[in-house]
């Protein structure tokens, strides 16, 4: 399995410091400063987290350990229902609420989770019916797609704070 994909979502720190021009804001936009900054902190730290719980999934996989891969495909669930709860019902609408014209690109990652989700919840079900080798293959490939969906959603948001800051 030396051959598998790994998670490779893009450059953080140049992501990073595009969000640190929301301090560009206007003085009386404080709250709104610091609420979109700690929303994107806490969406990149939760993009790390899950990277890290992929980790331990190929390294389960690649050491034949279906029950340590299967306890981390469930922290895994746990991490992205908890990521997709932070942006699907808390950051979007913000973003959203403050650019109405970004709601397609919005709505479209919404649409998105909802596919990880499901997709995450057969490849479970494929590890414990056909095991590792089957399950790699998928696993593979959706890691991929979710790196790439990272990758979007990030600059979609960059992008967006950018609008906020100059406008502001």
């Amino acid at each position: 399995m030396g051959g598998a994909l790994r998670w490779n979502p893009g450059p953080r720190d140049e992501w990073m410091a595009r969000m640190d021009r929301i301090d560009r804001l206007d003085p009386m936009e404080t709250g709104l400063r610091h609420r979109v900054k700690r929303a994107v902190r806490q969406m990149s730290d939760q993009h790390r987290n899950i990277r890290a719980i992929h980790g331990s999934i190929r390294g389960a996989l690649e050491r034949g350990g279906v029950q340590d891969a299967r306890a981390a495909l469930d922290r895994l669930q746990s991490a992205m229902d908890a990521h997709f709860t932070l942006e699907d019902e808390v950051f979007f609408p913000a973003l959203h609420g403050l650019r109405p014209e970004f709601a397609d690109s919005l709505e479209a990652l919404s649409r998105e989770h909802a596919g990880f989700s499901e997709v995450l919840r057969k490849l479970i079900a494929d590890l414990e019916a056909s095991g590792v080798e089957s399950f790699q293959s998928g696993f593979d490939v959706y890691a991929e797609a979710l790196a790439a969906h990272e990758r979007r959603e990030e600059q979609i948001v960059a992008t967006l704070v950018e609008s906020i800051v100059a406008s502001g």
